[in-house]
């Protein structure tokens, strides 16, 4: 049974299971190159996903190890500072303007 084999039955398991998502390791495991992708789950949740190859001497995948970060609440206060500048911009406009 080849290393590719057993990665690919891993890796679907986990698919299956929602442990991973299917977009970057499904690219390492075709281009054998690290892959880092964003996504969003329907819970409403985000993730960037970075999956990295590990290969042997001839180049072969022996496995994929992939990190999750969820960036959710990251994006939350992003979006508030930025609300909250573009407060103190128009605020600042409008006194300009008086």
């Amino acid at each position: 049974m080849s290393h590719a084999f057993i990665n690919s039955y891993v890796f679907y398991d986990a698919v299956e299971m929602m442990a991973v998502p299917k977009t970057s390791a499904a690219i390492v495991l075709e281009t054998k190159q690290a892959c880092t992708t964003i996504i969003e789950y329907e819970h409403g949740k985000k993730c960037i996903v970075t999956a990295t190859p590990y290969l042997d001497a001839d180049n072969e995948i022996l496995f994929v190890v992939s990190n999750l970060r969820d960036i959710t609440e990251m994006n939350r206060l992003q979006k508030e500072l930025e609300e909250t500048n573009q407060r103190h911009v128009s605020k600042e406009l409008r006194e300009v303007a008086e």
